[in-house]
């Protein structure tokens, strides 16, 4: 049995040892294809810490100015807000006064109207004496 497991184990490890070789060799194949990438110099490339320290300053300058100039038209949009909604507001105060008004002239109309209909239903209302004959004779 112990003869069996190493035949088994032998198989394994030559079939292991075939895969790998088998894997390297086509990676070799890609690689004579396609060629490895174009690896540039540091003379090429130009980029010191100098350079990216210098492209960082410029940058947070930049941001620095944007973030002021946004500060400064949230400002204006907000001062510009505060101008609006006063005129608004003073619209809708200048509608109630005129509403309150031309409200209260109608009350006093139909307060006069009232009055007027009340005075003509007396003056035309028929007088009866208690002496006379009853007002509703059959």
């Amino acid at each position: 049995m112990d003869k069996i497991v190493s035949i088994n184990i032998a198989g394994w490890l030559a079939c292991l040892w075939f895969t790998v070789g088998l894997l390297n060799g086509l990676m070799k194949l890609r690689h004579a294809a396609i060629g490895d990438p174009p690896k540039p110099t540091n003379p090429e490339l130009s980029l010191t810490q100098q350079d990216h320290r210098s492209r960082i300053e410029t940058l947070e300058e930049n941001v620095d100015a944007v973030r002021a100039q946004t500060a400064r038209e949230r400002e204006a949009d907000r001062l510009s807000a505060t101008a609006r909604s006063a005129g608004i507001y003073k619209k809708i105060d200048d509608v109630r006064d005129n509403l309150s008004a031309k409200l209260e002239t109608l009350e006093r109309r139909v307060i006069e109207k009232h009055e007027k209909l009340t005075l003509l239903l007396i003056r035309d209302r028929p007088r009866h004496s208690s002496d006379s004959e009853p007002p509703f004779t059959s």
